[in-house]
């Protein structure tokens, strides 16, 4: 339901956006990445961007980062 959500959804739309839930582990099959993030939840993610650096991840990796400044 999720997904089919945010595929209906305009640029116009808003949505409501809760704290961190789920696991911090990489797929175990290639694919690519988005990640969103706002100020210092930019740190656990750091570790993961170097280690997709580290094993030369092959797939497109997108980062979307915003803070309040």
């Amino acid at each position: 339901a999720f997904k089919k959500a945010c595929m209906t959804m305009k640029p116009v739309d808003t949505a409501n956006i809760y704290g961190p839930m789920g696991e911090f582990i990489l797929p175990q099959q290639a694919s690519p990445l988005v990640f969103l993030i706002s100020g210092i939840g930019i740190t656990p993610a750091l570790s993961i961007l170097k280690e997709l650096e580290r094993v030369k991840y092959n797939q497109k990796v997108f980062l979307f980062y915003t803070n309040k400044n």
